[in-house]
């Protein structure tokens, strides 16, 4: 992940456990084998391996691509939450937690009573952590408790 891609997963965290349910219920709702035949043709042996109906496709694609987001938005989450755990300053921190929720620097300085310049410093500094903790051993424990 990039700076600018860190600094998005910080800002659109609040709305991402909402959409991983959303779309794991989505994904366990439907199935992809409802095609239904009627009379002989049910009774004969049905073809394996790749759908031959055009809405079977592209109702397995659009499975798949859902699958794709899912994990995407789970990645980004495992990676936020673990970063949580790399700040140590309180103020760094409670700044950190505020744009989860999806404070924006102006609320955040007005929150806090802080400067907008101390808020957007505070913020290049938790990126910077996190940037340089991405491959870190120390940052890949947390997210192996996350799993667990």
């Amino acid at each position: 992940m990039n700076r600018n891609d860190i600094e998005q997963a910080l800002r659109d965290y609040y709305w991402m456990p909402s959409e991983v349910a959303r779309l794991e219920q989505t994904l366990e709702e439907v199935d992809t084998n409802l095609t239904g035949q009627y009379g002989i043709e049910s009774t004969m042996p049905k073809p394996q391996g790749a759908n031959k109906d055009k809405i079977g496709k592209e109702v397995a694609g659009k499975r798949d691509k859902r699958h794709r987001q899912l994990d995407k938005l789970k990645r980004k989450i495992t990676f936020v939450e673990n970063g949580v755990n790399l700040i140590e300053n309180d103020l760094e921190r409670t700044i950190m937690f505020c744009m989860m929720d999806g404070m924006s620097q102006v609320a955040i300085a007005q929150h806090l009573r802080i400067s907008e310049g101390k808020v957007n410093s505070i913020k290049e500094r938790i990126i910077t952590v996190l940037k340089e903790n991405e491959g870190n051993e120390r940052f890949e424990r947390f997210e192996e408790k996350c799993e667990v």
